[in-house]
């Protein structure tokens, strides 16, 4: 029984490790290729650097605000087990990627399409951590799941998540232009 207990607080402690490793990638890739380099993503990252180049805002504000309302929503539709899974990361990564931001490290590339392969590669891996250690994003993957329960239970997620993502890319280019937009959909498929 002892040893049983030893082995999931070890297991316990390695998915903490990972989700930490993996919300570093993310806000990395975000602040140090993503940003500088004038790329844009699906998502609630995507959205939330909208925002702030549309309003003059630091999009780590909206980033939390909108994490924090998909955390309700989640609540509110899909009920504790959900949140439970989202909570933890919906807390911790705002609080990463603002310190991240603050260490002002831009990692500035000539290629715009080496930036999106970059950012696609070191964001996919900080993703794929998080998601592996049990943990879940609350970001758009969220959103689609709550559109797909309530509204639209003849799409499947993906295909929800997958909309959501262009809509905020073809969305960007109010704000950039096509190009960037093109280059956005790179790092979607890379991520």
């Amino acid at each position: 029984m002892k040893e049983k207990n030893n082995q999931s607080l070890r297991k316990s402690y390695i998915d903490y490790a990972l989700l930490v490793i993996g919300s570093a990638l993310l806000a990395f890739s975000i602040t140090a290729i993503l940003r500088p380099n004038e790329l844009i993503t699906g998502g609630i990252t995507g959205i939330s650097i909208l925002l702030g180049g549309f309003l003059g805002v630091p999009y780590t504000i909206y980033y939390y605000v909108l994490a924090l309302i998909v955390l309700t929503a989640t609540f509110l539709t899909l009920g504790k087990r959900e949140v439970k899974k989202i909570i933890v990361y919906s807390i911790l990564f705002p609080l990463i990627l603002i310190m991240f931001e603050s260490l002002n490290f831009r990692l500035y590339l000539n290629d715009m399409f080496l930036a999106a392969i970059f950012y696609g590669l070191i964001a996919g891996g900080g993703f794929g951590l998080v998601v592996s250690s049990g943990f879940a994003s609350g970001g758009t993957d969220t959103i689609a799941k709550i559109l797909h329960n309530r509204l639209f239970p003849f799409i499947g997620i993906s295909k929800l998540l997958l909309m959501i993502d262009v809509l905020v890319i073809m969305l960007s280019i109010l704000k950039y232009d096509v190009n960037t937009a093109l280059y956005a959909i790179v790092t979607l498929v890379v991520f």
